[in-house]
């Protein structure tokens, strides 16, 4: 249960200084109940509109690759760290719908 979820790409395990790609995360209503998304498990940001912050984003352009508002699978474009942040770890932050807390079911990239 959780009302985020961070995900690190550490630097030494990755086989590329590069990261980018694009992601979501499956969630699910609390226990109580109080986050509506039924029964069936939902993309937290293609279909609840959650938000996401990254640690960097390539060359601060916000137009084409912005690490914050461009990371969704359905997005035409991605998350992609700065290039003065490719020797350093990588990371996303999704923060879920009304910060209710839900369960996370998968984490998709």
């Amino acid at each position: 249960m959780a009302s985020q979820i961070k995900v690190t790409f550490p630097r030494n395990q990755r086989s590329s200084a590069k990261c980018n790609g694009r992601i979501d995360v499956l969630i699910q209503a609390d226990d109580k109940g109080s986050a509506e998304t039924g029964d069936i498990a939902k993309k937290a940001m293609g279909e609840l509109g959650s938000t996401s912050v990254s640690s960097s984003s390539y060359k601060k352009n916000t137009d084409y690759h912005s690490g914050a508002k461009n990371v969704k699978l359905d997005s035409n474009s991605c998350f992609h760290n700065d290039n003065w942040e490719f020797g350093k770890d990588f990371w996303i932050t999704v923060d879920f719908p009304k910060t209710d807390f839900y369960e996370v079911e998968q984490v998709i990239f």
